[in-house]
C-alpha cells in the first residue's frame, strides 16, 4: 500500500477473483479490484487500511495515510529520523538552503541490529554500488543519512574517493578494521557531556583547517574574535594569532602567552561547539578545565556570549598582567600523598590541579616546585616540568583576584539548562554567583571529581572540545570508581597530527559508533537521493519443529507403549480376534493347530527384533536449504586452476566474473590438458603469483572428464584435482581450496545425476579434508549456467557460510546432510529371483550378501571373481549356500574387462535360469594418504570398482533386472584418512 500511495495506483486483489457469498456487498461501498486502478491525490488524505490475522489469534491493523506535502518554509527545520538523523528528506531541495556543517566531508554512514546484521549490510552496499558504477559517492552518503535509520551496531566509513569507500565496506563487512572505518555500538540511551580543554592544550594554528572546511565554524569564531578583540584592546587581531601562527616564531610565541591562548582557545571551543549543534550533537552536560570553564559555562546558558567574552578577556588580561614567575608540575602520585609530601619543602606551593586518582599538578615558587619534584622523582614516581609563564591556581594569583570578582559581578549569570559541573569543588552548579570565578582561578581545578559527577549522573559519552585530545586521555581514570557497569567512553574532537576538518569528522564518527546523536544529513554536503539496498534482514525461525508421528494404536505397542509397527499391528490383530491378519503377519495357514503356530511365531518375534535393533543404523544423503546468505565479499588474490577444455570455458569465465565482482582479486592459472603431475603443478602456480599473497583457490579442474591417454581408466579432471592438492602443498600455499563440480550430485528427488565422472571428486574431497585440513576448503556443486544470483551465492559460500559441501541450484543453496532413515514395519520384503551376479564373489563382503540371497530363498548364485574356484574358502562357501537350497556357479572373471565379463553375461542366460539382479562388490585394495597418490594408484582401484560398474550398466542394459546394487566404502560418504583412491 505504501507504494499503491506513491505511485498512485491500486494493485488488483490478489488471490480473491470471486466476491464471498457471505459478505452483502450491496451495504456498502467496498469493491474487490478485478484490475488495478488510478488512485490520484485528492482534496482529502488517501488512506489504506491493512489487517494481518495470525493462526495463533494475534491480529494487527495498521491505517496508512498518505504524507503532508512538505512546505518551502520547512527546509530549514531539521530532518527527523535517519542516521541520528535525517528523515526521508525526499528531494534535495528541501534543505538546499542549510549550510552542511563540512563542506567536503565524505561518509557512508552503516548500521544494523547485530554485528551480523552490520557486516550483511555492509556486503550488500557494497555489491549495490559496485554493480551500479555511475553513482556518485556523495550521493550515496547523502540518502544513506536521509533515507536509513540508526541501529546499534554502527560503522562510519570515511573518505570521498568511491575506491577507499568500497574497499572499506569490504573491511565492514568482512568483520576487519581499516584507518578509514569507525565502528562500535551505540550505548544505549546514550547522553553526552561536553569537555572544554584549559590552557596549554593550544598551539599555533589550531583551529585553522577547521576554519577553511567549515563554514559554521568560521562564522562563529570571527564573531566571538569580533568580541573579544573590543574586550581586549590589543593591536594583533586574535584571530591572526590563532589561526596564521606556525609552531615557531614570533606568532607561536603570542599564541603561547596568557592573553591570547586563553582567548584564543575560547574563541576555538566556542566555535566547535557551534559545530556540534549544528550537527545535531546536543549536550546533556558540560564540563571545563581552568578557563575552558567559561566556555563550558556559555554553552550551558549561564553567561550570554558578550559577557562570557568580557570575563574571559579580563582574566586572560588580568594574568598576562602578573609578573612573570613561579613554575607548575605534574606528579603522577595520589592527592594525598602529594599533599603531605608539599610540607616537607620550604616555599610556597599548592595543589594546582587533580586530574585523575593519580594525576596532581602542583604550582608555586620554582624552587620550591623543583624541590617537590625531585622528591618525587626520587620515590620512582613519574613527574613532568610544565611550560607556563606563571604559577596559576595558587597563591601567584591573589593580586588579580578582586578585580576578577568587580568584572564578574557587572556580568548576568542564569541557571544552567543542562547540567554543568564545577571543577571548583566538582559538585553540579545549580546557582551561579559571581565569587565563583575568582575562587576557580585561585583554587585547585578539581577535574577529576567534576567528571566523575558527571559519569554518576549517567553521562556515558564525554567528548572534548578542545584543540587537543590531553583530557580525554585522562577522563577513563577519573570516572573508574564512579560508575558501574559501562565505562563511559572519552572521545577528542580534534588532535595536533590529526586536526581540520578530517580531524572533527573522525571525531563525529566516533561520537555516533558510541550513541551520540549526530545528524549526518547536517554535517555532510547535500546530494541528490538514490536508490539504496534494503535492510539485510536476519531471518531466525521460532516455529517449533513438528513432533514424530506417534503411533495410531500405542496402546498396543508392546503392550507398556514400546515395540515396532510390526508389534502393533500383531498386537492389534490378536486383541481384535482377527485371524486372517495374524495368518498374514506369520505366514502360516491359518487353520493349522496353534502348537503348529508357536514356531512361526518365535521366528517371526525374532526376526522383529533384530530388524528393531538395526531400524535406525540405516543413514541417506540428503540435500537441505541453506539460509539465504547476504551479500558477502572476498578479500585478496584467488587464484582460479581451470582446465584448457573449451566446454567449461563459459562456466569458468562466470566463475571469475562473480569472484572479481565481490572484491577479489582473480588470478587465472590455465592447466594444459593432461597435465596432472604435482610438479609442472606447483610451476604453474608459483609463476601465475606470490603464493604468500593467496587468499584462496578455486579449482574448476574436475569438470574436465576427458580419460588421461596413459590411464584411460582415470578421468583426467580427478587426477588434476589430486595433483593440485599436493602441488598446494609443495608450493606452500595454505590457503583454502574450494573444488568445483557440475551435475556431479542429485540434489532433490526429482534430480537425476548428470555428471556421475566428477561425482569421483566428491569422494576424493572427503578424504583431502581429513588429512590436510589447513588447505581445504570445500565442494561445490553448480549449476550448468551461472547467472548473477548463483554467483554471489558461490562467493558467500567461498566467504564462509558453515558449509563446506553445498549445491548451488536456482531454489538457493543446499547443504549436504546425512539423514536417519527408519524403516517402519515389516514392509514388503524383496525376494530374489532367477541368477543374481555377484561380483568379487570370493571376499568377505560377497560372502554375507550371498548367505542372505540364499536366505532370501535366490535360485541360483553366480559367485565371480578374477581368482575364482582358485580363491581361498570359496568351495566352503559355495557347499554351505548349495546345502541352503540355492544353486551356486563360481566363476574366474575380470569384471574390469568387457569381453570376459561379457562372455559371463552371455553364459549364465544360456544356462538359466535369467540374470534378474547384480551386486557389484568388487573392489581393491590400496589404500594410500593422498599426498602419495598418483594416477597410476587411482587406475588401479577405479579399473575394478569404476570401470567394472560401467561395464556391468552397460551389459544389462537390455536386461529386465529387478536389482543393481553397487556397493562401496564408508569412507565414499563419510572420507576416511588414506583412502583417497
Amino acid at each position: 500500500m505504501v507504494l499503491a500511495l506513491q505511485h498512485g495506483q491500486l494493485p488488483r486483489t490478489l488471490h480473491a477473483d470471486v466476491a464471498s457469498s457471505h459478505v452483502d456487498w450491496s451495504a456498502g461501498e467496498v469493491r474487490l479490484l478485478t484490475e488495478s486502478v488510478p488512485w490520484p491525490v485528492g482534496e482529502r488524505p488517501r488512506r489504506a487500511g491493512v489487517s494481518a490475522f495470525g493462526i495463533s489469534g494475534t491480529n494487527a491493523h495498521v491505517i496508512l495515510e498518505e504524507a503532508p506535502p512538505v512546505e518551502s518554509g520547512e527546509a530549514d527545520e531539521p530532518a527527523g529520523g535517519g542516521s541520528g538523523a535525517a528523515g526521508t528528506a525526499g528531494a534535495a531541495g528541501s534543505v538546499a538552503d542549510v549550510t552542511p556543517v563540512l563542506a567536503d566531508a565524505g561518509a557512508w554512514v552503516v548500521s544494523g541490529r547485530t554485528a551480523e546484521a552490520l557486516s550483511a549490510q555492509a556486503g550488500r552496499l557494497r555489491e549495490w554500488v559496485s554493480a551500479r558504477p555511475e553513482l556518485r559517492p556523495a550521493d550515496v552518503g547523502w540518502s544513506l543519512a536521509a533515507t536509513r535509520s540508526a541501529f546499534e551496531h554502527r560503522a562510519v566509513v570515511l573518505g570521498t574517493e568511491r575506491e577507499a569507500l568500497l574497499s572499506g565496506l569490504h573491511k565492514v563487512a568482512a568483520g576487519g578494521s581499516a584507518p578509514e572505518v569507525v565502528s562500535g555500538v551505540a550505548r544505549p540511551d546514550a547522553r553526552v557531556g561536553l569537555v572544554f580543554s584549559g590552557q596549554g592544550a593550544q598551539w599555533a594554528g589550531m583551529g585553522r583547517g577547521l576554519y577553511a572546511g567549515s563554514a559554521v565554524f568560521a562564522e562563529m569564531f570571527d564573531r566571538v574574535c569580533g568580541l573579544l578583540e573590543l574586550e581586549l584592546g590589543t593591536d594583533v587581531r586574535l584571530r591572526d594569532v590563532v589561526l596564521d601562527g606556525d609552531d615557531d616564531g614570533d606568532a607561536a610565541e603570542l599564541a603561547d602567552q596568557t592573553l591570547y591562548a586563553q582567548a584564543g582557545l575560547f574563541a576555538f571551543e566556542v566555535a566547535l561547539a557551534a559545530v556540534l549543534k549544528a550537527a545535531g550533537v546536543v549536550p546533556d552536560a558540560v564540563v571545563g578545565h581552568s578557563v575552558g570553564e567559561v566556555a563550558a559555562a556559555h554553552v550551558a546558558g549561564v553567561l550570554s556570549l558578550p559577557d562570557a567574552c568580557a570575563l574571559v578577556a579580563a582574566r586572560a588580561r588580568l594574568m598576562q598582567e602578573l609578573p612573570p614567575g613561579g613554575a607548575m608540575a605534574a606528579i603522577n602520585a595520589a592527592e594525598s600523598a602529594v599533599v603531605a609530601s608539599l610540607g616537607k619543602v620550604s616555599g610556597e606551593v599548592a595543589v594546582a590541579a587533580v586530574n585523575g586518582p593519580e594525576s596532581v599538578v602542583i604550582s608555586g615558587a620554582a624552587e620550591a616546585v623543583d624541590a617537590v619534584v625531585e622528591l618525587w622523582r626520587g620515590r620512582g614516581c613519574r613527574v613532568r616540568r610544565l611550560r607556563v609563564s606563571h604559577a596559576f591556581h595558587s597563591p601567584a594569583m591573589d593580586p588579580v583576584l578582586d578585580e576578577l570578582r568587580t568584572v564578574a559581578e557587572g556580568l548576568e549569570f542564569r541557571r544552567p539548562e543542562v547540567m554543568w559541573a564545577g571543577a571548583l569543588t566538582g559538585d553540579l552548579v545549580s546557582e551561579p554567583q559571581a565569587g565563583y570565578w575568582p575562587a576557580q582561578t585561585r583554587q585547585a581545578v578539581r577535574f577529576a571529581d567534576a567528571v566523575a559527577t558527571l559519569a554518576a549522573e549517567g553521562i556515558s559519552v564525554f567528548l572534548e572540545v578542545g584543540p587537543d585530545g590531553s583530557l580525554s586521555s585522562l577522563g577513563p581514570d577519573a570516572v573508574a570508581e564512579a560508575v558501574d557497569g559501562a565505562e563511559p567512553a572519552f572521545l577528542p574532537l580534534q588532535r595536533r597530527d590529526d586536526e581540520g576538518t578530517a580531524g572533527l569528522l573522525t571525531g563525529l564518527a566516533r561520537a555516533f559508533v558510541n550513541g551520540a546523536p549526530v545528524d549526518w544529513t547536517r554535517v555532510l554536503p547535500i546530494g541528490e537521493q538514490v536508490e539504496l539496498p534494503t535492510y539485510a534482514f536476519r531471518h531466525q525461525r521460532f516455529w517449533p519443529e513438528a513432533p514424530a508421528a506417534l503411533s495410531a494404536n500405542t496402546s498396543a505397542i508392546g503392550r507398556d507403549g514400546a515395540g515396532s509397527a510390526a508389534e502393533t499391528a500383531f498386537w492389534s490383530a490378536v486383541e481384535s480376534g482377527d485371524l486372517e491378519q495374524l495368518a498374514d503377519t506369520l505366514a502360516v495357514d491359518g487353520d493349522r493347530p496353534f502348537h503348529q503356530v508357536l514356531p512361526a511365531l518365535a521366528s517371526w518375534h525374532r526376526r522383529e527384533l533384530d530388524r528393531s535393533a538395526t531400524a535406525d543404523w540405516r543413514y541417506r544423503t540428503v540435500w537441505s536449504p541453506v539460509a539465504e546468505l547476504d551479500a558477502r565479499v572476498l578479500s585478496g588474490m584467488w587464484l582460479v586452476a581451470v582446465p584448457a577444455e573449451a566446454a567449461v570455458a563459459e562456466l569458468a569465465q562466470g566463475c571469475i566474473e562473480a569472484l572479481s565482482a565481490r572484491g577479489a582479486e582473480a588470478v587465472v592459472v590455465e592447466v594444459p590438458a593432461g597435465t596432472v603431475d604435482r610438479a609442472e603443478l606447483a610451476a604453474l602456480l608459483t609463476g601465475a603469483a606470490d603464493v604468500s599473497a593467496v587468499s584462496g583457490v578455486l579449482s574448476l579442474l574436475a569438470l574436465d572428464e576427458t580419460p588421461l591417454s596413459d590411464h584411460p581408466v582415470v578421468p583426467g579432471g580427478l587426477a588434476a584435482t589430486l595433483g593440485l592438492v599436493q602441488a598446494l602443498g609443495d608450493a606452500g600455499i595454505d590457503a583454502p581450496l574450494w573444488v568445483v563440480t557440475s551435475g556431479a550430485v542429485a540434489a532433490g528427488a526429482e534430480e537425476a545425476l548428470a555428471r556421475p565422472v566428477q561425482a569421483q571428486v566428491w569422494g576424493l574431497g572427503r578424504v583431502v579434508a581429513l588429512e590436510h585440513p589447513e588447505r581445504w576448503g570445500g565442494l561445490v556443486d553448480l549449476p550448468e549456467t551461472l547467472d548473477e544470483r548463483a554467483g554471489a551465492r558461490l562467493v558467500a559460500v567461498l566467504a564462509g557460510c558453515g558449509e563446506n559441501e553445498v549445491a548451488l541450484r536456482p531454489s538457493g543453496i543446499l547443504g549436504r546432510r546425512l539423514a536417519r532413515v527408519t524403516r517402519h514395519g515389516s514392509g514388503e520384503n524383496w525376494s530374489p529371483r532367477g541368477s543374481v551376479l555377484i561380483t568379487g564373489g570370493t571376499g568377505a563382503i560377497a560372502g554375507h550378501a550371498a548367505r542372505w540371497l540364499c536366505g532370501e530363498g535366490a535360485e541360483r548364485l553366480v559367485l565371480t571373481s578374477r581368482s575364482g574356484p582358485a580363491a581361498e574358502g570359496v568351495a566352503a562357501l559355495a557347499a554351505e549356500l548349495a546345502e541352503a537350497g540355492s544353486a551356486v556357479d563360481v566363476v574366474a572373471c575380470d569384471v574390469s574387462e568387457r569381453v570376459g565379463l561379457a562372455g559371463l553375461l552371455d553364459r549364465i542366460d544360456a544356462s538359466g535360469p535369467r540374470l534378474s539382479s547384480v551386486m557389484h562388490t568388487a573392489g581393491v585394495l590400496d589404500d594410500g594418504v593422498v599426498d602419495r597418490l598418483n594416477a597410476g594408484r587411482l587406475e588401479a582401484v577405479l579399473g575394478v570398482k569404476v570401470q567394472g560398474a560401467v561395464l556391468l550398466d552397460e551389459l544389462t542394459a537390455g536386461l529386465d533386472l529387478d536389482a543393481f546394487v553397487l556397493f562401496s566404502a564408508a569412507a565414499a560418504t563419510l572420507g576416511g584418512s588414506g583412502q583417497g583412491n
